[in-house]
């Protein structure tokens, strides 16, 4: 692979949060995201303190289109719902050769704050 790093504008997100013990895999919440006119699908798992965290990794889907599979612990679940909520726009970078994620939002005023 090649140093290369990918970004693409979040058009859509969903969330889950997992009963039970083991929740799903091990994960207590997921969160998915899409881009528009894109094939490319994203999964962002929560794991709780004490769980090791998975590696990040690209997979694929049956249809052949890539699926990024990214490790956050559950404390960040929350900080994530938040900024995908209230910022826009969203960024999902993926740096191909270290399997390194990150959201980023856009650039916005200093001092800006909500509206009242």
């Amino acid at each position: 692979m090649s140093n290369e790093v990918f970004s693409k504008h979040v058009a859509k997100y969903g969330a889950f949060l997992y009963a039970g013990p083991d929740g799903n895999n091990g994960a207590s919440g997921t969160i998915w995201l899409r881009f528009d006119g894109s094939p490319i699908f994203v999964w962002l798992r929560f794991y709780p303190p004490g769980y090791s965290l998975p590696p990040n990794y690209e997979g694929e889907s049956s249809g052949g289109d890539p699926i990024y599979y990214v490790s956050y612990r559950s404390g960040d679940y929350s900080k994530i719902i938040d900024l995908l909520r209230n910022e826009s726009p969203i960024h999902f970078y993926w740096n191909e050769e270290t399997d390194i994620a990150y959201l980023r939002s856009g650039a916005e005023d200093v001092g800006e704050g909500e509206d009242d």
